[in-house]
């Protein structure tokens, strides 16, 4: 079975123990604290992919780098997930757990890039159409791209909507060129 299948099993699976105990916000937050310290931590990231060091090793060094930070159910799972030896995937299951609790919440993650920082009332202006739009709680990412010239470029999940000037350009370069 191919890691995204068994990843995503892993969440499905969390998600609905998380969802019984009433604890989902707990357990998205101890996903997205361990996902940054993992991306943030050379040493971290490689002992979690190292088949050399044991797995109870591990588990006694995420209870060590997370201490009181993340909750118990958390560390039940990291228990269950290094005695299977598939600590590798913790990534992918917080993504997969991520992605399972917005669409459960009805969140919408979006990334919206610009060409110059966008003040309150355009971000507030575009949130409000995004809503409005797709009908979710946006959750916005605000991200400066100087190669876009002008105008927006927004990205929600693999789809994108590309209204700036550097698009109209290439598309008038396209046209021009025959």
């Amino acid at each position: 079975m191919n890691e995204k299948k068994v990843s995503s099993r892993y969440a499905k699976a969390v998600y609905s123990l998380a969802k019984e105990s009433n604890l989902q916000d707990t357990i998205l937050s101890d996903f997205t604290l361990i996902l940054k310290t993992i991306a943030d931590s050379r040493e971290l990231s490689n002992l979690v992919e190292s088949p050399v060091i044991s797995s109870k090793k591990k588990y006694d060094v995420f209870k060590e780098v997370f201490g009181d930070s993340i909750s118990d159910s958390t560390y039940n799972f990291i228990k269950l997930l290094t005695e299977k030896s598939r600590e590798n995937l913790i990534d992918d299951i917080a993504i997969e757990y991520e992605l399972i609790y917005n669409e459960a919440n009805n969140r919408l993650p979006v990334v919206i890039y610009s060409a110059v920082e966008l003040d309150d009332v355009a971000k507030s202006e575009i949130l409000s159409k995004l809503t409005e739009w797709t009908k979710k709680t946006i959750l916005s990412e605000y991200k400066v791209d100087s190669s876009l010239k002008g105008g927006l470029k927004i990205k929600i999940s693999d789809w994108v909507f590309d209204a700036s000037i550097q698009n109209q350009l290439d598309k008038l370069k396209i046209a021009l060129a025959g």
